[in-house]
């Protein structure tokens, strides 16, 4: 006999049953869970065409264009809403995301027309202007109770944030004001070259030292070589004075340590690193470092005419002056109160850093072929154009300034109280963001952005004649 067993009708019913719960749970999540996810992608449409369209609104107001400007929609469109700003001179495309629409644009001033609240038509110099409007989901959409509403205010900015200041030309030819600011440093630092000259040591002629020390306990305080010097292998050059009539060469390094003070009347050309450590100087009337360039703890470096190097760092309140043009092979870093000026063109093959306080200056252009980064109330002055072919950040009240043109490759990132400003035009080919609040971006010329990151309030000031030295 068989014995076989299977599911009664009510036990079929009740699996059937409780499948059906189950089932239905799962759908109610899924959907739910989409309809959250729709509705956070549709809020965060909405604040992102909100905070475009306030940025877009402060821009327009803070050049000048926004008087006599009125909200219209675009009839001819067939891709949708699209809104714009117009006046009689001007017209402003404001492109927001598909199916969000942008109604009941306010604007609240002394001597405004309330039978046309979506224009705008007197405009003051000392005016605050107050705004307010909505960004809406379509309403044929599912989510039309969706809405984001902005009131916010404007205020003109002051020619004192939009102020560079920077050091006055002199009459003095090409170069020798640079020169002149370092022959100051050096008598004020006390880098003097009327050393004691009651143990000095003379050598007419070409030197040929392969020691690794000159220092003024076997050689004297006062050191002349009246021909070339060329040092063998790698030297430390030790305390006071050293001075050669020619040129000198070194097939190592150089460091220079202990108040050491090298004077150079022509060439100095360095096989490997040259360093300046601990209160010393050089004078030279050009220079070229096959390797690292280094100055630290208050030293000082003039170059008379040219400068070529392979890496740059300069610490801690280091002075260094050019009287033609400069060359870095690789990447330059400067920090804590360092200043560099030059008569000439700086040309970077790498990244330029900047830190603290750091001061860099030139008189002709600045081509930096990497990243530009600069923190802590650094400063760059050019006096003729600038292109920077990688990213660029100022942050920390930092300011980047060209007499010329600006040409920015890369992405530009600035942060609030640092502004880059130009007397020519500006051309940014990246994206423009901001970090920590917003910064300004003024020229007296043209302004072109590739791309505007919608949230980043940068404040964008074009044709404006109130960025001024």
């Amino acid at each position: 006999m068989s014995n076989e067993k299977g599911f009664t009708l009510i036990e079929l019913l009740g699996g059937l049953l409780l499948f059906s719960i189950v089932t239905i749970a799962a759908v109610s999540l899924v959907v739910q869970s989409m309809h959250n996810s729709e509705n956070a992608e549709a809020t965060n449409s909405l604040r992102n065409d909100a905070t475009y369209v306030t940025q877009v609104l402060r821009t327009a107001y803070e050049n000048g264009t926004l008087d006599g400007m009125c909200l219209e929609e675009d009839q001819n469109n067939q891709n949708g809403k699209i809104y714009k700003l117009k006046s009689v001179e001007n017209e402003i495309m404001l492109d927001l995301t598909h199916q969000n629409e942008l109604h009941d644009l306010k604007f609240s001033y002394e001597g405004a027309d309330r039978t046309k609240p979506n224009c705008f038509y007197s405009q003051s110099e000392k005016q605050t202007l107050q705004v307010n409007f909505t960004i809406t989901k379509d309403k044929n959409e599912p989510l039309d109770s969706e809405s984001y509403t902005v009131d916010t205010a404007f205020s003109k900015i002051s020619t004192e944030q939009l102020t560079i200041k920077l050091q006055e030309p002199t009459e003095e030819p090409e170069g020798e004001a640079e020169i002149g600011y370092c022959k100051a440093v050096d008598v004020e630092k006390g880098f003097s070259n009327e050393k004691n000259k009651d143990s000095a040591s003379i050598y007419n002629g070409d030197l040929y030292y392969s020691q690794s020390q000159y220092a003024s306990w076997n050689q004297g305080t006062y050191n002349i070589v009246k021909g070339n010097t060329t040092f063998l292998n790698d030297i430390s050059i030790f305390k006071e004075y050293f001075k050669v009539t020619k040129d000198l060469s070194s097939k190592g390094s150089i460091d220079l340590q202990n108040t050491a003070d090298v004077n150079v009347d022509q060439s100095t050309t360095v096989n490997k690193d040259l360093k300046l450590l601990s209160h010393t100087s050089l004078d030279t009337n050009e220079l070229k470092v096959n390797n690292l360039l280094r100055l630290d703890n208050y030293t000082l470096l003039l170059v008379r005419t040219n400068l070529k190097a392979g890496n740059g760092g300069f610490y801690t309140d280091t002075t260094t002056c050019t009287g033609g043009d400069a060359v870095f092979d690789g990447s330059i870093d400067f920090h804590n109160s360092s200043t560099y000026k030059s008569g000439g063109s700086l040309n970077i093959s790498d990244n330029l850093n900047l830190y603290s306080l750091a001061n860099v200056s030139m008189e002709k252009d600045m081509i930096i072929g990497g990243n530009v980064k600069m923190e802590n109330s650094a400063k760059v002055e050019i006096g003729g154009s600038s292109t920077m072919k990688g990213n660029v950040e100022i942050k920390g009240s930092s300011s980047i300034y060209s007499k010329n043109n600006i040409v920015i490759n890369g992405d530009l990132l600035v942060q609030k109280g640092s502004i880059l400003y130009s007397d020519g035009d500006i051309d940014i080919k990246g994206t423009v963001s901001s970090d920590n609040g917003a910064g300004i971006i003024c020229s007296k010329g043209e302004i072109t952005i590739n791309k505007l990151n919608k949230a980043s309030g940068i404040k964008i000031l074009s044709n404006n004649q109130k960025c001024q030295k």
